[in-house]
């Protein structure tokens, strides 16, 4: 008994000295943040209670100002309302907290209001590739090739440093707008320069090739040199501001898809802490990201991982449970996003478990770690490698092509595939990378008078393990064993709609990302001993299109998710997307008979 005491002693001991210094943020939005000095102050008493002991206010976002700038026009939202930001600084540094603002740096607007730093400047705007200025994800994008909105956002950054008494800067939006469905980043300036150095125009370059990594790599040291300005004019007015950044999860794909060389700014300490947003309900899929993201820093700057507090409204426990999967890492903290998703039983939850003990942060009390860095520095100077070479496939796979047939017959969407005997079933045999699938799967589709029709047969040795979590209506479906379809009815557009059913039958369905977008469509399921089938029927009109003319061609991927097995998720297609399934530069074709 004496020794069973002892040994909880010791370990109880080892934590304190485990977490004597942590990171324990929160970002702010700006739909949460305060409007009057009582609230502010209000709220950095309720954080401090919950155990957290850095807050990220949002200041500029949306293309205004959330304080009250001279250079920027105010958000409309806080027009007349108090500058609740000093109030939140002065309580936060009372209890010992800090205040980082939070910044977006170059998405400006969103659909409904294009903002107000593109309304004064119209010529900034970035584009995609075919000149739509509002992105598939609602977005208004500033380009970071234009020099004087660079000087312009930085003026704004310095602003708040020289009015505020804050202990950081938050750098969010420091990329470009995600490379699908559309590709982005085709603003004049940009172009030219590319043109200038290369002596092509980025839109006659095929994605994937060589060309388009130097596209990438361009558009990359624009984000790159903005990041180390921003540093050291920021630093210039207050030596001891902590610069963080928000980045993407996996280091790989923001370069592939944000032209966000995270790891660089690390290897060159731009930046003093950087924070992933790893937000996933999966922990295998937290805990993977992590891993990767830590080889990719190697120790050179601070770490706090994103967790997203957005997955997990339903059980907020759960925030806690990847609370100690980041402990158990090297991470020297967490954050959560975010406010809008924070509520009084989480704090309750968080000051009574793992943040039961106050901390302080690791950055401020450095020791040894400062004069590793400042050695480091020292040392390497600029890094000019931007970091490990991005791998093109030796030999991109064909886009492929599917005839779709008219149903001679009515089509049963009950599950059962006897009906599709004498349908062409195409394989859908790679993960998104090319390599081969460990289980077989084909899909056929077909139409009618009234919609298309979709048969997915898919092998399963593991049916036992075979895993269906989403159980309601526009459940994440694709994150169980479930199968895909992404349309695209119009080749000349990059507006597409994607359909997804697990092994239970459940739904969901999305335009490009809006799951809001719900239709009234068909499907079955039916599970065998040595695998499972699919049936799926769209009506036409309820994708507001006619019935397809002969000849007529859509763009169009089929997707099967595997979970069972043991492994890591498989993502298998038809059409070898060498991303995400959302690429829609790789997509086939449907011609319709």
């Amino acid at each position: 008994m004496k020794k069973a005491v002892f040994a909880l002693l010791v370990w109880a001991l080892f934590c304190a000295a485990a977490f004597a210094t942590e990171i324990r943020g929160i970002w702010i939005n700006s739909d949460k943040v305060p409007m009057t000095n009582e609230e502010a102050r209000a709220m950095a008493r309720e954080y401090y209670r919950a155990g957290f002991n850095l807050l990220f206010p949002e200041m500029i976002c949306r293309g205004y100002a959330v304080y009250p700038s001279r250079i920027l026009q105010r958000d409309p939202r806080f027009v007349d309302k108090d500058d609740a930001l000093k109030a939140l600084i002065e309580e936060a540094h009372r209890l010992g907290m800090e205040v980082h603002p939070w910044v977006w740096c170059f998405r400006a607007g969103y659909t409904k209001d294009r903002g107000a730093i593109i309304a004064n400047n119209p010529s900034w705007t970035d584009c995609s590739k075919t000149g739509e200025t509002l992105s598939v994800n609602g977005g208004m994008w500033i380009s970071p090739f234009v020099k004087d909105a660079r000087e312009y956002m930085l003026g704004l950054f310095e602003e708040l440093a020289r009015n505020y008494d804050i202990d950081g800067f938050h750098l969010d939006y420091i990329r470009y707008e995600i490379q699908q469905p559309a590709l982005w980043g085709y603003n004049g300036a940009a172009c030219e320069a590319f043109k200038k150095k290369y002596g092509k125009d980025p839109h006659d370059v095929e994605y994937l090739s060589p060309d388009y990594l130097s596209w990438i790599d361009m558009r990359a040291r624009m984000l790159d040199t903005f990041v180390q300005e921003a540093s050291l004019r920021l630093k210039n007015i207050k030596p001891n501001l902590v610069i963080s950044a928000a980045v993407a999860a996996d280091p790989e794909e923001a370069r592939y898809m944000y032209c966000q060389n995270w790891g660089h700014w690390a290897d060159n300490s731009w930046t003093d802490m950087l924070i992933p947003m790893t937000y996933s309900s999966s922990d295998e899929r937290f805990s993977a990201l992590m891993e990767k993201q830590l080889e990719r820093v190697g120790g050179k700057v601070f770490t706090c991982v994103g967790i997203g507090s957005l997955n997990f409204t339903a059980n907020e426990a759960r925030n806690l449970d990847q609370i100690r999967l980041a402990r158990k890492t090297d991470y020297m903290g967490q954050a959560l996003f975010a406010s809008q998703y924070y509520t009084k039983t989480l704090g309750d939850l968080l000051a009574e478990d793992v943040w039961s003990q106050k901390t302080g942060l690791p950055y401020r009390h450095t020791g040894d770690k400062a004069d590793k860095a400042e050695a480091y520095e020292k040392e390497h100077g600029y890094v000019p490698n931007p970091g490990p070479a991005m791998v093109l496939p030796e030999k991109l796979l064909p886009l492929p092509s599917y005839t779709v047939r008219r149903a001679k017959t009515d089509v049963a969407i009950d599950g059962d595939l006897a009906e599709w005997e004498g349908f062409l079933f195409a394989p859908i045999d790679r993960d998104t990378k090319g390599r081969p699938a460990s289980v077989a799967t084909r899909a056929a589709v077909c139409f009618d008078s009234e919609g298309i029709m979709f048969a997915f047969d898919c092998s399963e040795p593991d049916m036992a393990g075979v895993k269906a979590e989403a159980t309601e209506r526009d459940g994440y479906t694709f994150n169980d064993d479930s199968v895909e379809v992404f349309l695209n009815m119009d080749p000349s557009g990059v507006k597409y709609n994607h359909f997804s059913v697990n092994t239970l039958g459940v739904r969901f369905d999305q335009q490009i990302y809006n799951a809001s977008w719900n239709k009234e469509w068909q499907a079955a399921v039916k599970k065998g001993e040595n695998g499972w089938t699919c049936e799926i029927k769209i009506p036409f009109s309820e994708m507001s299109v006619p019935v397809p003319a002969p000849g007529e061609r859509w763009r169009m991927n089929l997707a099967r998710n595997r979970c069972a097995g043991g492994g890591e998720q498989e993502n298998l297609c038809w059409s070898v997307t060498y991303g995400s399934f959302h690429v829609l530069e790789r997509f086939g074709s449907a011609f319709f008979e």
